[in-house]
């Protein structure tokens, strides 16, 4: 996990860090990569921030699901909102100011999973994640985690 701060330039918001950070969920290795974050202004006027990147999966096993959290802080430090999303699905940036900030929310939560369309991530390849922050306050910074998500083998 690595806490990054927003920096205003040009009116967007410019990530500070842009290392890869490791994860690490019971000795099984998941590396952040290409971590970007940008503003999005939408049809209704509102604006949405956006994180995106790729996991690596380094763990030597492929893996049905990774997910990404994402926490957002304000500038004392504390926590304004969080997000959580599973790996896999991203949105075209036209396609996101077409839609509400619910409706973002909403196509993200469709999942590969359930429509019999999932293919696990292999040791060494990447799947690419989107989590999207609607929240009132603008954060100051946030932090990006990934982990591997057990759902079972009926779903």
């Amino acid at each position: 996990m690595r806490l990054c701060r927003f920096l205003p330039l040009c009116a967007l918001p410019v990530l500070l860090c842009l290392c890869a950070s490791s994860a690490f969920s019971g000795g099984e290795t998941l590396l952040l990569q290409h971590v970007r974050q940008y503003l999005v202004s939408l049809q209704d006027g509102s604006d949405v921030i956006v994180i995106e990147g790729e996991v690596r999966n380094m763990t030597g096993n492929a893996l049905s699901y990774i997910g990404v959290s994402a926490v957002f802080y304000d500038s004392s430090g504390d926590v304004i909102g969080s997000e959580r999303q599973l790996c896999g699905n991203i949105l075209p940036a036209d396609e996101l100011r077409k839609l509400s900030a619910v409706g973002i929310q909403s196509r993200l939560r469709i999942t590969p999973h359930l429509h019999g369309t999932h293919i696990p991530v292999k040791s060494d390849e990447t799947v690419p994640f989107m989590i999207v922050f609607s929240g009132n306050e603008r954060p100051h910074e946030f932090s990006v985690s990934a982990y591997v998500l057990d759902l079972g083998a009926d779903r």
